[in-house]
């Protein structure tokens, strides 16, 4: 079997002078993440081996975790991004 890596941003910061990073979640609200949002569980390293990668957010499909070293999450500018 081959390896596969999968590289991408799980969430982007919300950016006043982009409108395409706030969600609108329903009529009444509008999610905007903003850059502090991971930072308290990505600086605490029993939190941060906690962190996995789901398919479809299904905890019962696990693509990687960071305690086994077959995920790494970090932050950049623009958002959280991962490496599976």
């Amino acid at each position: 079997m081959s390896e596969v890596t999968i590289i991408g941003r799980g969430a982007t910061f919300f950016d006043p002078t982009n409108q395409g990073t706030e969600y609108k979640l329903n009529d009444s609200t509008i999610e905007r993440i903003l850059p502090e949002a991971f930072a308290a569980t990505l600086a605490d390293a029993k939190a941060r081996e906690k962190v996995y990668a789901a398919f479809n957010h299904e905890s019962n499909n696990i693509l990687g975790r960071v305690r086994s070293g077959t995920l790494d999450v970090w932050t950049d500018g623009r958002g959280l991004n991962y490496k599976i």
